[in-house]
């Protein structure tokens, strides 16, 4: 079994576009993958202003081989008939065998690797992304959400290579906007959270609480009711009675690296960090 990650990196998603992102991506992609016979299992995604993520940690390292029996002319049909049947299927003519009156070939047909599939069919998947609204840029004619700036896509530590309107496929991500900028170079989903967190990304806390809502809320409102000793003050960030707006900052739709802030016109410092329990 092979391990899948793919991370698609592009300007701010909207909020409001994020959770259909992940079902739609984890729809389409398990559909692709599973009429390519490489039996998907565990397909999970996630999305992040930023980032629309999957990860899946077991597919099958080749499509299956295939053994397809053809049938041909009938039995004692013209030489000319046979050989053609016979060249048409890439066998020979002694090759054929009788079968209920007619002349059949058996044709084996090797599959192909995961990589090889996956080449071919992510950028087709991209490319039909059904976002409710999209947009274009440059003078390209690929259509995303927001701009796309790169695609990470890694298969068992391997780059997965393909290209799309100009971004190629790579090992890489980016940090945080401001907090972290820089490249991020990455062998697996598991390096890929480790690394994130380094820079202020809780993918622990974005994405381990995922279907745990319930529990998630009550964290969050213990977090924000906790007041903060800074500057000899104690602050409050209090979210009252407005669950739209704690469902919105819980599911990661505004901030990929949620916490309370001091600002400044040329710094911005985290008084506090927002993290996942123990």
């Amino acid at each position: 079994m092979a391990d899948l990650l793919l991370e698609l990196f592009s300007e701010e998603i909207p909020a409001r576009m994020q959770p259909r992102a992940e079902q739609d991506l984890k729809r389409i992609l398990g559909e692709v993958l599973e009429s390519a016979r490489l039996h998907p299992k565990g397909l999970v995604t996630y999305s992040t202003p930023r980032r629309l993520v999957a990860h899946l940690p077991f597919l099958l390292t080749r499509m299956p081989n295939i053994s397809e029996e053809r049938r041909g002319p009938k039995v004692g049909a013209p030489d000319i008939a046979v050989s053609g049947f016979a060249k048409s299927v890439g066998v020979k003519p002694k090759d054929l065998f009788e079968k209920e009156g007619y002349l059949y070939a058996t044709i084996e047909q090797k599959g192909a690797t995961a990589a090889e599939l996956l080449s071919d069919l992510l950028p087709q998947l991209l490319s039909r992304f059904p976002w409710p609204k999209s947009m274009r840029w440059g003078s390209g004619k690929f259509r995303w959400v927001r701009p796309l700036h790169s695609i990470l896509c890694i298969l068992d530590g391997q780059v997965v290579t393909f290209e799309v309107d100009g971004v190629k496929s790579g090992n890489f991500t980016w940090g945080h906007r401001f907090l972290a900028p820089e490249k991020i170079q990455v062998s697996s989903f598991y390096d890929y959270e480790a690394k994130l967190k380094k820079v202020e990304l809780n993918l622990s806390l974005i994405y381990g609480i995922t279907g745990q809502m319930n529990q998630a809320e009550s964290i969050l409102r213990k977090y924000f009711d906790e007041p903060i000793v800074y500057n000899n003050l104690g602050i409050y960030a209090h979210l009252g009675d407005d669950n739209d707006l704690a469902h919105t900052y819980l599911n990661k739709a505004l901030t990929s690296s949620p916490g309370i802030y001091e600002s400044a016109w040329n710094n911005l410092k985290r008084i506090k960090p927002l993290t996942s329990p123990e």
